[in-house]
């Protein structure tokens, strides 16, 4: 059972370690070489295969050569180089053969002027001193690999412009039609109706309550939770070591530092206790230090961990037993968490993923409890062994009784709003067509009128109402709504309102000079964009054929 996990197990562990330590750590690292390349997005399956695209074997050249174009790239845009992910780095290389394919397959060829004019969209008008200046990270580059980069980024533009030109047609009625509907502020009056200014007077009465309780278990029902037994190697008892391989991967930890510093930005390092205060120099280059330091102790801590467990397979027992028995035998304390649902990770693991339990739960006899795999968090490395699984159970009376009591009263304070709330919708009904105003039927009630933010279906949020409600459902009630029309009581997070439409008012022409010429722009660029999608998605799945490692379940989406 476990001959053949103990044959993968040293690659599986070091791959987890690898996605939790940062790209400083990899980069530095000697053994980052053929690992490393195809966890960072080689494209070959082992068999020397990169795949093909229309039809055409892509040979290793090619593809790092458009590797390197899609790390140039996102630094280019970003500044920063593409993050740790495999799967990601080869749909963009994937991505980007197609481009050049496609390119040369429609004879596109780009003018010497549109080169210099890609470049200066970046800011570069010095190519030479614009090389030097990139981090020497993962790849070295040229100037000839630049002057192609740039060939193929202007090339794109002449494609994309050719496949998306039917997306961009838009007629000037409908252009007008769309800007109206998006840019058409509304004005909506609101009578609140909130429950906690209705709960004056009520009992709250032990029997009351308690059939509360009876009717409602489903709030008060726990899911299924696992205990686990678990040993933790803290980073801190593992300084020392950390430090050791430190210094024998890293030759100038100063230079590492002072470039870990630089690429964040200075701006970007404050005071854990007072975020609003931005750390000096030479404070802020301390904090790296001391986590790059913390990283290395993690490792080693996690290799640590991994010869405990890789001698508690070799006993081929995975019982609760046998593992408190071996994490006893290394002087290791056995720890108990807290119960966790499928949801949560145990409160102890600080730093470690909800997925964590999902995987736990997993573990489904006593024959098979131990999770050997080590378990990364921020500040400690875990093994853990189901220690006892609990079934879902209401949680009885006693030990809710104080909240159950407090939504009891909740609940009747929210049908008490309710009631109020649709009272008054029936005054509205009766008094408005007689000629009464929303404001005056609400003063007659001793209720108060609020007048809301104006907004549009363009509009994104309302911080003034931030929790009260929310803008969508604003959005939604208003554009089922005529001038002058109530709306019936609608429910939101603390209790409900009745709405009044006072005014839909016609766009202005400040408005509109502000704003058409962005909004046709931004029209044209979604329509166009969506024909991209369509086109570059079509001949992705037609014309790329990858290999057999290089699976992935994203879908191409244009680089504009």
């Amino acid at each position: 059972m476990f001959a053949s996990f103990r044959r993968f197990q040293k690659l599986i562990w070091a791959m987890a370690a690898v996605v939790i330590i940062p790209l400083f750590v990899i980069f530095f690292t000697p053994q980052a070489g053929t690992t490393f390349r195809r966890f960072m997005g080689g494209g070959d399956d082992g068999s020397g295969e990169f795949g093909r695209v229309s039809g055409e074997r892509v040979e290793r050249g090619a593809f790092l050569e458009a590797q390197k174009e899609v790390y140039l790239r996102t630094w280019l845009h970003t500044r920063r180089w593409p993050e740790n992910d495999a799967e990601q780095i080869n749909e963009q290389t994937y991505f980007r053969l197609l481009i050049i394919q496609q390119i040369q397959e429609l004879g596109i060829h780009v003018s010497q002027e549109a080169v210099t004019r890609t470049a200066l969209n970046y800011g570069i008008s010095d190519v030479d001193q614009a090389i030097k200046q990139l981090p020497k990270v993962r790849f070295s580059y040229t100037k000839e690999d630049f002057i192609r980069y740039c060939e193929h980024e202007a090339g794109l533009v002449e494609l994309t412009e050719l496949a998306g030109v039917s997306g961009q047609l838009i007629t000037p009625r409908e252009a007008e039609e769309r800007f109206k509907q998006q840019s058409q502020e509304v004005v909506l009056e609101s009578v609140f109706f909130n429950w906690s200014d209705h709960t004056n007077g009520i009992a709250a009465g032990a029997d009351a309550v308690s059939k509360y309780y009876t009717n409602y278990q489903s709030q008060y029902r726990l899911p299924e939770r696992l205990v686990v037994s678990f040993a933790e190697f803290p980073k801190k008892d593992f300084l020392t070591q950390g430090d050791a391989a430190l210094s024998q991967r890293v030759t100038n930890f100063t230079a590492l530092i002072d470039q870990e510093y630089q690429r964040q930005g200075g701006t970007n390092f404050t005071d854990p206790n007072n975020p609003l205060v931005v750390l000096p120099e030479k404070e802020a280059k301390e904090q790296i230090k001391e986590k790059i330091r913390g990283q290395f102790a993690l490792m080693a801590a996690h290799n640590k961990a991994a010869e405990v467990a890789d001698r508690m397979m070799n006993l081929g027992d995975a019982s609760l037993k046998t593992f408190e028995g071996s994490i006893a035998a290394e002087k290791i304390a056995v720890k108990t968490s807290s119960p966790f649902d499928r949801s949560h990770a145990p409160a102890e693991f600080k730093g470690v993923a909800p997925e964590l339990a999902g995987r736990m739960f997993e573990l489904t006899n006593s024959a098979a409890a131990v999770l050997f795999a080590p378990i990364m968090g921020e500040d400690s490395v875990f093994l853990a062994a189901v220690k006892e699984r609990l079934p879902s159970q209401v949680e009885p009376f006693a030990a809710v009784r104080e909240r159950a009591t407090a939504d009891y009263i909740k609940n009747q304070g929210r049908d008490l709003a309710m009631r109020a709330g649709n009272a008054f919708y029936m005054s509205l009904t009766n008094q408005m067509p007689a000629g009464k105003s929303f404001a005056e039927v609400a003063a007659a009630s001793r209720l108060k009128v609020e007048t809301l933010p104006p907004f549009s279906p363009s509009t994104d949020s309302l911080p003034e109402l931030a929790g009260r409600i929310d803008i969508n459902t604003l959005k939604n009630l208003s554009s089922r709504m005529t001038n002058g029309a109530i709306s019936r009581f609608t429910y939101t997070a603390d209790g409900g309102a009745v709405m009044h439409l006072r005014d839909r008012r016609p766009v202005s022409e400040a408005v509109r000079k502000e704003k058409y010429t962005t909004f046709l722009q931004q029209e044209r660029l979604s329509r166009m964009n969506d024909v991209l999608n369509h086109w570059f998605e079509k001949i992705y799945q037609a014309k790329v054929q990858k290999p057999a490692s290089a699976k992935s379940e994203e879908k191409p989406r244009a680089q504009r």
